[in-house]
């Protein structure tokens, strides 16, 4: 209620991360799920070309935590 007040109209929500990623002009995304599902929403907003901010931990393992460097190397738009 308090946003709506400040901007005009509801924040929009989802259920799904692959939902939110389709959201037109969307540049940044704000990872603050639990960290088993950090690795999945990390790549598949990396690939969209979209700028990250994940929450500690980043990874899971290491293995998801090598896959998320990779993805975000490969994508052009990381800086880690």
């Amino acid at each position: 209620d308090e946003i709506q007040k400040l901007q005009g109209e509801r924040p929009k929500t989802f259920k799904l991360y692959e939902e939110l990623l389709s959201t037109a002009g969307l540049e940044a995304v704000i990872i603050a799920t639990p960290p088993h599902w950090h690795a999945l929403q990390f790549i598949a907003a990396v690939e969209k070309g979209l700028d990250v901010y994940c929450e500690k931990p980043l990874a899971y393992d290491v293995r998801e935590g090598r896959a998320m460097v990779d993805a975000a190397r490969k994508s052009g738009v990381a800086r880690i």
